[in-house]
């Protein structure tokens, strides 16, 4: 396990524990984080690993309602790894919506893939861990 601390006073002793991760726990095809609050109360960082290749090309698509509401394609960089820190600047449209989604991260290709979403509260500054559920495909 890691521990992710934040020492500035502002944080009042904040610490976020990160599992480790096992090759194993990557996923073949599509892996889902339930329950993202997409909202202009906070921001939504996300992390994709893929684990043998470069440039993976991934859809993430957040659904809500048993609909698709949104999609968008990236590319992991020649690490393997992809991050993006305001998620909703890839996702204009839906600015200023409030509201509950799953995200669903499906790899185009034949590798194997991890994910998380941190969503930061804009009034603290402090994030809370969204993980993958477990068993993805």
């Amino acid at each position: 396990m890691t521990f992710v601390e934040r020492t500035d006073p502002a944080a009042r002793g904040f610490r976020m524990l990160v599992p480790d991760v096992r090759g194993r726990e990557f996923a073949t095809r599509t892996i889902v984080v339930p329950n993202v609050p997409v909202s202009p109360a906070a921001r939504l960082n996300l992390r994709v690993w893929a684990l043998h290749s470069s440039g993976e090309r991934f859809t993430l698509s957040f659904a809500s309602g048993g609909r698709t509401i949104a999609q968008n394609s990236f590319t992991t960089g020649p690490d393997g790894f992809f991050t993006v820190g305001d998620l909703m600047h890839e996702f204009p449209q839906l600015a200023g919506r409030k509201l509950t989604a799953d995200v669903i991260i499906t790899l185009d290709g034949d590798d194997r893939l991890w994910a998380f979403i941190t969503a930061t509260d804009n009034a603290t500054n402090l994030p809370r861990l969204l993980l993958p559920r477990a068993g993805g495909s």
